[in-house]
């Protein structure tokens, strides 16, 4: 998982006359005015501090944001949207030709980052990312990240982590059937909806035959050797900062929690235990039955 930095932006209780020991920002931050010329010069100084790797999310702090008056927070939430149109460009890539670990992908697709760490498209967040491309009026560059998915699948037989070959061990939330019908609905493009719904069989049938637990509903787990569970302990230690065991059976089932951890998306958090990959996720099924339902549209269109 991605480190995850705000930025901060005071408005010291325009939205919340109380002055509440968590979020009273004229004690905390020593800020009691709140100036909206400042916005884009406080985002731009603090983007300068972000480390490589680490996403940023700009966050409103002192008081009710919902409860400031609406031409501001509509001023304010405009600021944050130019951002993020003026940025689409900057994370897209296109590389069609496997180079050492990278797999090429036969059109541009968005990644999380500018610049830095996580310069691959991941399975995940990209249906977040296709939420707002097709808001921003960017449906060509959605649609180019859902027929990459469809091309690994058909390559690979699911959706990896990521197109990284040391991410073919595991895949993420399956949202894809989600972002085939986000497209659809605005194309109505049945020849393409028809190549998707293969892809999204394949997809299916991966999560049904290789993540199904005895009680017939699935979780999150992964493909690995002994060794590979091993490794993978090492790096659950570090994130945990605990001592890495000398049992090697205590070692396996660390490793398949980091690898239950890594296809959930949610490395490492307090939600999961060490023994997450016996879980059958509300989350992971509510997901499979959404493909379910899609799928069933899908059928009718």
């Amino acid at each position: 998982m991605k480190k995850h930095i705000n930025i901060p932006i005071f408005i010291p209780h325009l939205g919340c006359p109380n002055q509440c020991v968590f979020c009273n920002q004229k004690t905390i931050s020593g800020v009691t005015c709140f100036n909206p010329d400042r916005v884009v010069d406080i985002i731009e100084k603090a983007l300068l501090t972000v480390p490589d790797g680490c996403e940023a999310e700009i966050a409103f702090f002192g008081g009710s944001f919902t409860g400031i008056d609406r031409n501001d927070m509509i001023r304010l939430l405009t600021v944050a949207k130019e951002y993020i149109e003026n940025n689409w460009d900057n994370t897209t890539r296109f590389f069609t030709e496997d180079d050492d670990t990278l797999i090429g992908l036969p059109h541009p697709y968005t990644v999380p980052c500018i610049e830095g760490k996580f310069q691959e498209m991941y399975y995940w967040d990209v249906y977040f990312t296709n939420v707002g491309l097709i808001k921003s009026g960017r449906l060509s560059q959605a649609k180019n990240n859902v027929d990459n998915m469809c091309y690994l699948i058909n390559k690979f037989g699911f959706v990896p982590n990521g197109n990284r070959t040391y991410y073919l061990s595991r895949s993420q939330p399956p949202f894809l059937s989600q972002m085939v019908r986000c497209i659809y609905e605005q194309t109505k493009d049945t020849k393409w909806l028809d190549e998707c719904y293969k892809a999204l069989e394949k997809e299916y049938e991966f999560w049904e035959s290789e993540r199904q637990t005895p009680c017939g509903l699935n979780r999150y787990y992964g493909r690995f050797s002994k060794g590979d569970l091993i490794d993978f302990s090492g790096l659950l230690c570090r994130r945990f900062n605990i001592e890495k065991p000398d049992d090697e059976s205590i070692a396996e089932c660390y490793g398949k929690a980091m690898y239950s951890f890594a296809e959930s998306g949610w490395d490492c958090n307090s939600r999961m235990g060490l023994d997450c990959y016996n879980y059958a996720w509300v989350d992971l099924n509510s997901l499979l039955f959404g493909i379910e339902t899609d799928m069933a549209f899908f059928s009718d269109e």
